[in-house]
Formats: C-alpha cells, structure tokens, sequence
C-alpha cells in the first residue's frame, strides 16, 4: 500500500486508535470517580484533564539509578508520536536504563493476559538486578 491510499489508511487506524484509548479512558474514568451529584456534573474535572495539570506544574529531576521502562506497543505504528525508545525519558534517567516491550495496547497492559507478560519481565530484571549485585558483593 503506496500514496494516498497508505494515508488514508494511516488516519482511519489513527481515528480508530483515538477512539478506542477514549472509550477506556472514559471506562477508567467513571471506574474510579464516584457518579457527581446533578449540580456539580459540571464541576468535576475530567481525570484525562487532571493529569495533564500535573504532568505540566510538575518539574522531574534527573534519576541516575537504574531504571527500568516497560512499555505497551502494539505494533510499529502503536504510538501517534515517536519519542524514542526512551519515550522521551532520557533526559531524567541519565543512569543504567532498559526497555521492555509488551505486545498490547498501552490501556491493556495492566489486565490479563498481559500483565503476566508484565509481571515475568518484572521478575527477570530483578532477577538480573541481583545476580549482577551478588557477582559484584553489592548488598540489594
């Protein structure tokens, strides 16, 4: 698939990514926030909203420990933005960093079956993390 008909396919699977991360957004959403009474409906800040605010009045420091990110990817084409493998971390973990791709959806990861996947990739880093201390007599 070539020119306008890969665009077109391109924004169909980006429309019907957006709508799909919506709906489970909105599914998390009213999982975790009790219904509002009628008269403060209005007042009730979306949690989407909420994070957004936190994610911009808050300044990271730069971690140099060693730092595991374990990312949902569904595919070459699951994010909208490519931020690296990093995810647009690397400039706050500037120490020993690693990658682990699950295949899912990046609102799937932490359900069944995927958050097996989660929990063995956990187990092998730490796994790693000790025999790597115990070979250099570091206490964990």
């Amino acid at each position: 698939m070539e020119g306008p008909a890969y665009v077109l396919h391109k924004l169909r699977w980006n429309l019907s990514l957006r709508k799909r991360r919506r709906s489970q957004l909105d599914k998390l959403n009213r999982s975790i926030l009790p219904p509002a009474p009628a008269d403060l409906e209005g007042l009730r800040l979306p949690l989407a909203d909420f994070i957004n605010q936190i994610q911009n009045t808050y300044t990271g420091k730069p971690y140099a420990g060693r730092t595991l990110l374990v990312r949902a990817a569904s595919g070459p084409q699951s994010f909208d933005l490519d931020c690296g493998l990093s995810n647009g971390w690397h400039d706050l973990l500037v120490g020993q960093f690693k990658v682990e791709d699950v295949l899912c959806e990046h609102m799937q990861i932490a359900e069944e079956p995927y958050v097996e996947d989660v929990a063995r990739v956990l187990k092998a880093h730490l796994n790693r993390i000790e025999r790597d201390d115990a070979r250099m007599g570091e206490p964990r």
